[in-house]
């Protein structure tokens, strides 16, 4: 079966509860960017499998049975020695806030080279590859493993995504994400961000003045102008999708949420809406990457692909953990009840 490719590192997160370490305790869940995506996907019975390096102990197999209960496919995952990435965040924590500690260094997929991977037994099957940003800036190898990889989708004329998540705690070997990432997104022909990070990764700046307070008939209007110009710089590239969230005016509690997508000429937005009380900010862009690649094979329009993308990721705001457990129907129900109410 054509199947998905999600490929970067899976990671277990550590949150520390109230009253850590005196008292407490200290949930764990597991996660990844990627993860998160084929996690998504797997529950809208979509065909994927995650592409990573585990150590071979007694923890990775508990970790591939899981993913397997889940509907994902772990043969594409590698033995390699090291160690399980971690890291941790106290719960509700946005992954971009101060608060995430990494603990990746000497893990096996950071050790990952490009040799370690016959490509075309690994690519067999695979209709789709997608990666993030976060993968190339855990190491040189890994990065160097990212581009090979890529390379080797290309050449075999697999569609490639790419989700430009920044993590300022990481790109700590000698490069900055503009050292490395533009020869990838070169190949990709499905590109994920938000319009600062398509400058700050891929030289693709933002119009002067762009910030939060606009309208979202002004955000979308510079949506629209950036992946104009992402697609110009990067011609491999047919499909932009990008996510506006903010803080709500009056609670930095809430969220104030829409997205884009731009593909053939036209720019397709769903409805800023404001969202309170959420449960955990982690995992929601990974929602809505993998709401755009289910519309994408799909065959939804742009405007259903992304009201459903928008659907599943303000729904994750409402679960704890990295990844998503809404279902295909779950994500449906959301998506009617957003056109009648405006917030959750």
């Amino acid at each position: 079966m054509q199947q998905i490719l999600c490929f970067g590192e899976l990671l277990l997160r550590l949150s520390p509860e109230a009253g850590w370490p005196a008292r407490g305790s200290l949930s764990s869940y597991v996660g990844g960017a990627e993860l998160n995506v084929a996690m998504a996907l797997g529950n809208w019975k979509q065909a994927v499998a995650l592409g990573t390096a585990l150590p071979d102990n007694p923890v990775s197999s508990l970790l591939k049975d899981y993913l397997t209960q889940s509907h994902i496919a772990t043969d594409t995952i590698l033995a390699k020695d090291g160690r399980i990435g971690t890291y941790y965040l106290t719960p509700g924590q946005d992954l971009k806030s101060a608060g995430v500690v990494y603990d990746r260094a000497f893990s096996s997929f950071s050790l990952l080279a490009p040799g370690d991977i016959d490509y075309d037994a690994y690519l067999q099957g695979v209709r789709h590859l997608h990666l993030t940003a976060i993968s190339p800036a855990v190491s040189a190898s890994a990065a160097a493993t990212c581009q090979a990889l890529v390379d080797a989708a290309f050449v075999r004329q697999i569609p490639i995504s790419l989700d430009l998540n920044y993590r300022s705690k990481l790109w700590k070997y000698g490069k900055t994400p503009i050292d490395i990432m533009p020869a990838i997104a070169g190949k990709a022909s499905f590109i994920m961000g938000n319009i600062w990070a398509a400058g700050q990764m891929l030289g693709v700046a933002p119009e002067p003045g762009a910030d939060q307070t606009m309208d979202p008939e002004k955000l979308a209007a510079l949506a629209q102008i950036s992946a104009e110009k992402l697609i110009h710089t990067y011609p491999n590239c047919h499909h932009v999708g990008y996510t506006f969230r903010f803080n709500t005016p009056d609670s930095q509690e809430g969220v104030r949420y829409f997205g884009t997508l731009y593909q053939q000429g036209r720019l397709y937005s769903s409805t800023q809406k404001d969202y309170t009380g959420i449960t955990d900010r982690a995992g929601s862009g990974d929602c809505f990457m993998a709401g755009l690649l289910y519309g994408l094979y799909n065959e939804l329009t742009g405007q259903q692909t992304v009201d459903f993308a928008t659907a599943a990721a303000t729904g994750k705001f409402y679960e704890k953990g990295d990844h998503t457990r809404q279902s295909l129907a779950d994500v449906q129900h959301r998506l009617q009840s957003l056109n009648t109410i405006s917030t959750h």
